[in-house]
């Protein structure tokens, strides 16, 4: 089984090859909790990930920073491939 930093760094690398974005890696003041990356769109869009390995979930900590993105009106996303992330991230780009 591959290892979340292996599915990372794909996602990042082919994020950056493919179109030309940049998945900034997050750990606003060292605390846990945070996605994994931001990616920082056009027009002033964001989108976080957070990268688990097939068949892990999210830590409840994870879960509640999530939770507290989302009810700002931020959108994250739990992936486990680079695939996702290209197909979320084209999308976004249309």
């Amino acid at each position: 089984m591959r290892l979340e930093s292996s599915i990372e760094r794909g996602a990042v690398a082919r994020a950056l090859n493919t179109l030309g974005l940049m998945l900034v890696k997050m750990s606003p003041d060292g605390s846990t909790g945070w996605p994994d990356r931001l990616a920082i769109l056009p027009r002033g869009r964001v989108v976080w990930f957070e990268f688990k390995r097939p068949g892990e979930d999210a830590t409840l900590k994870q879960k509640y920073v999530h939770a507290q993105l989302r009810a700002l009106g931020h959108e994250v996303h739990v992936v486990t491939d680079a695939d996702t992330v290209l197909r979320i991230l084209k999308e976004k780009l249309k």
